[in-house]
């Protein structure tokens, strides 16, 4: 997208912060979806869900699917996750009150979601979205709750995939 399209653009230090910022605007009672293509769409989802009041809603994630994701937190704590892009080539509008956008997303998905507050995100310089890190994933703090989402995740490719019929 780029800041020539007159959005407020806000810089995160990393995935948590950027959580914890969509998680204070719901507390706020507004309504805040992130426009993220697959792999930060996983890693926001996984720092969203460490927060405890924090409800799954309607996750809806195509492994085929390349296209990006909104990924909304309601005033009310729950955390959905649909395509952007629906079955036909069209894109869905989502109604929230404030719309992030990440830098690499079109500007199509802005102007079918003209009724929100939009801005457009980015991370600092050094691009750690991880924080600070030591590199090895088998030890982080987060392991636990990355383990529980990615059987979450494997269950969900089951039902959606291996169904009788």
């Amino acid at each position: 997208m780029g800041s020539e399209n007159g959005m407020e653009l806000l810089r995160f230090e990393d995935y948590a912060e950027l959580g914890n910022y969509m998680y204070e605007t719901a507390l706020d009672g507004e309504a805040i979806s992130a426009v993220l293509y697959y792999d930060d769409m996983v890693d926001i989802m996984r720092w969203l869900l460490e927060y405890e009041d924090i409800d799954v809603g309607n996750i809806q994630i195509i492994e085929e699917y390349t296209h990006e994701y909104y990924v909304t937190l309601d005033e009310f704590l729950y955390l959905n996750i649909k395509p952007v892009i629906d079955d036909n080539g069209n894109t869905i509008k989502e109604n929230v009150d404030v719309m992030l956008f990440d830098g690499d997303v079109p500007n199509t998905i802005a102007l079918h979601n003209p009724d929100c507050e939009q801005k457009e995100i980015s991370y600092k310089e050094d691009d750690n979205i991880c924080g600070d890190c030591c590199g090895d994933c088998s030890s982080c703090q987060h392991k636990e709750a990355s383990m529980v989402l990615e059987l979450a995740l494997d269950f969900f490719d089951y039902l959606f995939n291996h169904t009788d019929g």
